[in-house]
């Protein structure tokens, strides 16, 4: 019922909402097409070059495990910046989340995918199991 699943709280005098789960997916899909923009200049780039498929890789590996971990702690990736959200600590959502949570979400992420995703309709905080695992918390900004 809706009224175990308020769309925003209070922690002081500071009011946060929480995204909806068609925004957090809108997000994903932001994040993936930059990636595949990135794939595809690489690709346009080195041509045909024996260092195309190496390069890939490497390009997938970082924008996975260094992209998203360190922009989260930092502030938001692109896909979030431009949909209004932020990842912040579930304990204090005025405060970022560190490296270690940011990772622990990023792998908890990946080994689940959609699934991940799940929970955000059963719990008060919207939170999915990704956010569980890295005790944070999804918000919209003002």
């Amino acid at each position: 019922p809706p009224e175990h699943r308020p769309a925003e709280f209070q922690v002081g005098e500071d009011v946060y909402r929480y995204p909806l789960l068609l925004k957090r997916y809108q997000s994903l899909l932001i994040d993936f097409l930059l990636f595949c923009l990135l794939l595809i200049l690489t690709m346009v780039i080195l041509g045909e070059s024996p260092a195309g498929q190496p390069v890939i890789l490497c390009i997938g590996i970082i924008f996975t495990l260094v992209y998203e971990p360190f922009q989260v702690e930092y502030g938001a990736t692109v896909d979030q910046y431009v949909i209004g959200m932020r990842v912040r600590d579930a304990r204090d959502p005025n405060q970022r989340i560190n490296i270690l949570q940011a990772y622990i979400r990023i792998v908890v992420k990946l080994m689940l995918g959609w699934i991940s995703f799940i929970t955000i309709h059963f719990n008060p905080k919207h939170r999915a199991i990704h956010d569980m695992a890295g005790s944070s918390v999804m918000i919209k900004i003002k």
